[in-house]
Parts: C-alpha cells; structure tokens; sequence
C-alpha cells in the first residue's frame, strides 16, 4: 500500500465523499482499498467507460460531485467516451486517475494526461507536492463544482516518484464557487413589461432551473399568466402534475403540444440550451420573443439567438419575476391556458400491442411497463432509436424519475449508467433501459449488479439492430451492416445467476410481479420490439438532412 494512495483517500473521505467508482489496476489498487476501509463504498465495474458513467448518473442524481478512479494508460482511456458525456452534460465530477512518473516515456503506459483532458473537454490536474494533498482535494473539488465539468486528478505512483515533488509547495488557493448573479431590475422588469403583454405565452425550464431550484416559482409564474409550462427532456418532470404542464417540449413531446408551443408569442426560457432536439430543428418558437436566462453568458443564444438575454441565477430571477408579477396585475387569462390545461391531461397513450410485422410495438411496451411498475423508481435510458419512447411515454413524478444521459449521444453506458443511480437512490427501483447493441457492448456490467446485489430492472429493447442506423440507411445495398443476430439476452443472464424473462407481448410482463414483489437481485427481461415502428425525431432527423446537434440539456 502506498501512503500517497492512502493519504489520497484519506483526504476524499474528508471532505464528506461517501461513494468511489471504479476499475482497480496497478495504479489505482490501494486507493479503492484505503477508501472502502475508511468507510466509503467501492463499487468496481467491469469497464472504465462505465465506471465514470456510473460516477457521472450518481452525481445527476445526488447533485453531488461524482468520483471515480482508473489505473494508468488504457485505465484512463477506456473512460474516455464517458468522460466526454460527463463534459457535454455539464457534470462535476473528479477521474482519480493513476499516472506514471514525470518524464517517463519509457512505459508502455505513459500517456499525457493533460492532452488528454484537453481533447475531452475536461480539466486537467496533477498532484506532485508532498506535503498539501488535503488542500489540494479541497481545490479540485471546488474547481469540478464550478466550472462543472470532470477534472482527471493524476497522480503518480509515490510522492517521491516526480522530479519536482520536494519543491517547496506553491501557496493555492481553492477556485471560489461563484456566488450565482443576482437579478438585474431592468431586466427584470423588461421581461415583466413582455410577458404582460404576451397572448399566448409559455415557460420553459431545462436542468439549470431545476438544480437552481426555480421550479416551484416558474410554475407561480406560469399560473399567473395563464402560460404553458414545459420543460426540456432533461428537466422531465419538474411540472409533473401541474394542470398547465406540457410536458416534454422539443422531439420528444407529442404532436399536440409541438403544434401548441408552435404559436408561442414569449417564451421565457429557464436554464435550457435551445438546441435542434428542444426546438424541433428549430421549428418552434421560431416567431416568438425569447427571453433566455442562464447563470452562464455563454449558454445563452448558442443555439438560437436571445430576443432579451439575462445572465443571472434561475431561482433568484424566477423569484423577483414572479413578485414583480404578482404586484403588477391580477391573474392573466392567457389564450394558452383553456389549451394548456387540456393538454395536461397527457397524450393518448393506446396503441396495439403489435405492429404490422407482428412484433411487439415498443410504445405499447413502455406504456405497459409505466402501468405495471411502481411509480418511486428512477429510470435511465441508454443511447438508440427507442431511446425517446421512455421520455414520451413513462410517467415522472420528479426530474429524478427518469435520467437521459444523452449529452454526447452514444450508446453502451447503459448499464453503468443504472448501476450509479441505483446507488444514489437505493429508495427507488432502479431500471434501465438498453437496444440489444448498447447491451453488447457492455455485456459485463450484468456481471455487476450481480456482484452488487443491486435489485434492477434491465429492459432490453431487441430489434436485432443498430437501430438508429438501420433505419437511416434504409434501401442501401450495404444496408444489412446495421442488423445483429439473434441473442438469447435472457438466457444469457440466467446463465451467469440472474433472474431473466423473454416478453413477446405486453401481457407477459405480468411474469415479473412476483420478482417485483421482493426483488432479490437483478432482473432482466429481453423484449423482442418491431422493426415497422420508426420513432418521430428519427424521421424527422431524416427529413431535414440533417443530424441533431447539441447535448440535451
């Protein structure tokens, strides 16, 4: 065991860290160790990338900063993908990643690790001074908090393995997590005067407003002007019950709510990006006044320019907007709300089991699986062409009820993914939903919530298929590169100690109410889907020639 390692977890463990993800090596060994022993939990997976995406759901889910460690060189690029999404998505976390000595070239593991960090969008920190590694946690807590986003921690294998280590230290001092801006009058009242003066207008809130906490006063707002409330696919859920709540605005809403939010004349728009998925490809909101307000000066317009731009905290302005409101006038009886309030009874939901081919729809299955599940769950939804059906047709009571790690838009992090929120939220079910490629990709990570004794659902969506690709390829010769054998998944995992079931139809999922009775150890259910159903935001993608860009913030 080395003391650097060991005085490493000692000062994480200090600073409240509870929760360490995880691929042990040469490198990194004695630091899971030392962690666990001082009361913290490893959780090891079977690959890095989803190690970190673990530590990145687990830091969504808990608002805390994530950690996970890696061993030197391939340790830290196998996390590479995840690490990206982590940076697009605008998660703080710290990569404990092990490091060769300085200037050793002649490994075979030698990388340069701040490089890297650079080509990930992620920051970048080495420890080499032997005698200020409790502050130097503190710091790179503190800059992964604001400046969120990942930073990879290097650390050599012993303090006295650099050849700067005996320097005498460098007095640093922790980033400061900026206070959040406080509203402007003026632009308050400027964004008062607008939506005053709105016939038809809506608030819609991304994640920014939600970890603000300016959700309960942007719906005071909404309600006050008789507005439509909407929220990113992100932010899914922050309305949930709300008689004026749209839902999901963007790809993954429904038709009606698009055509509504199409007619928007204001729209205040709350810790969102406005990226090509919120806004259809830019179809909506295309003749409304926007006003944009982020804590950040570079969120706002980069996707669609800002009619009125206001960098400020969401809470903070959602709050003095609202008492500006509420002092002005009595409550505004929008054009939106008679809509709106019809629209908050939710979408039509039936559709038949099986489509055309005969094969089971896989709307039908996620409105099956909405029914026949416990509403406490969190959910978390791998990359793919089903991937929109959870967010179009699962019930939330929360923004924690359903995670769309979707920021960099791949797929086969699924299950690493679900073993981070299982673990924040170990109130909850847990499920995961995975395409039979992502899964193939990440196979191992069955092995463990095996091993971790985690009660979770896996729902594998199996069209024997990339299936994104195979339906934007549609009519090439080539096109057969898209299609997979068949895989018996729940075979699969009843071979390796799971508990597992096939589902053909909606009616088999019934088979599982015994497992969710007790739920002792995971289960997975492989659910043959049709080919025949081609998701919305697909065809739409499609039609415009163009790929969706951005993150879904």
């Amino acid at each position: 065991m080395t003391a650097l390692q060991q005085n490493l977890a000692a000062a994480l463990h200090a600073t409240g860290a509870q929760t360490l993800f995880g691929l042990v090596g040469g490198g990194n060994f004695a630091l899971a160790g030392v962690f666990r022993e001082h009361g913290g939990r490893y959780v090891g997976l079977r690959h890095e990338m989803n190690a970190a995406a673990a530590a990145d759901s687990y830091a969504r889910t808990t608002q805390t900063v994530g950690l996970v460690t890696v061993t030197q060189g391939p340790g830290l690029t196998h996390a590479m993908t995840a690490i990206v999404e982590a940076a697009k998505s605008s998660t703080p976390m710290l990569v404990l990643a092990a490091d060769t000595p300085l200037g050793d070239r002649s490994s075979n593991q030698s990388i340069d690790q701040r490089t890297f960090a650079t080509a990930t969008s992620a920051g970048h920190e080495r420890w080499v001074r032997p005698d200020d590694l409790d502050e130097f946690v503190r710091r790179v807590t503190a800059r992964a908090i604001a400046e969120r986003r990942p930073i990879i921690v290097g650390f050599p294998p012993e303090a006295n393995t650099d050849p700067d280590s005996a320097a005498k230290p460098v007095p640093a001092v922790a980033p400061a997590v900026s206070s959040p801006a406080p509203p402007v009058p003026a632009d308050v009242e400027a964004a008062a005067s607008l939506l005053l003066k709105a016939n038809r207008p809506c608030v819609l809130a991304g994640r920014g407003a939600h970890l603000a906490g300016a959700g309960p006063a942007l719906a005071e707002i909404a309600q006050h002007l008789g507005a439509v409330l909407a929220t990113t696919a992100m932010a899914n859920g922050l309305f949930s019950g709300h008689p004026l709540s749209a839902g999901v605005c963007g790809g993954f809403g429904d038709a009606d709510t698009a055509d509504l939010l199409s007619t928007a004349d204001v729209v205040l728009v709350v810790g969102a990006s406005l990226n090509s998925w919120t806004t259809r490809h830019r179809s909506l909101f295309h003749d409304a006044n926007v006003l944009h307000v982020d804590d950040r000066a570079d969120a706002i317009g980069a996707h669609r320019p800002a009619d009125l731009a206001i960098v400020a905290d969401a809470q903070a302005f959602a709050n003095t907007l609202r008492d500006n409101l509420i002092g002005a006038c009595g409550p505004n009886r929008s054009r939106f709300r008679a809509t709106a309030e019809a629209l908050a009874a939710g979408p039509d939901r039936t559709f038949p089991p099986v489509a055309d081919d005969g094969l089971m729809d896989p709307r039908a299955l996620v409105v099956a699986l909405d029914q026949i599940l416990p509403r406490e769950r969190c959910v978390t939804v791998d990359g793919g062409h089903f991937s929109g059906w959870p967010v179009m047709h699962m019930s939330v009571i929360d923004p924690a009820s359903l995670l769309y790690p979707h920021g960099f838009q791949t797929i086969g992090m699924g299950i690493g993914s679900l073993v981070g929120v299982a673990t924040a939220r170990p109130d909850r079910l847990p499920v995961g939903m995975v395409g039979d490629g992502g899964l193939l990709m990440s196979l191992g990570e069955l092995d463990t919530l095996l091993a971790e004794r985690i009660p979770a659902l896996v729902v594998v969506f199996n069209d024997l298929a990339y299936g994104a690709e195979m339906h934007h390829f549609a009519g090439r010769p080539d096109s057969d590169l898209a299609l997979l054998p068949e895989q018996d998944f729940a075979g699969i995992f009843r071979a390796m100690g799971g508990h597992a079931g096939t589902v053909r139809t909606p009616a088999d999922l019934a088979a599982i109410r015994p497992w969710l009775a007790h739920r002792a150890g995971p289960m997975l259910l492989d659910c043959r889907i049709s080919r025949a159903v081609v998701a919305p935001w697909l065809a739409s993608a499609l039609g415009t020639h163009r790929e969706p860009v951005g993150g879904m913030r």
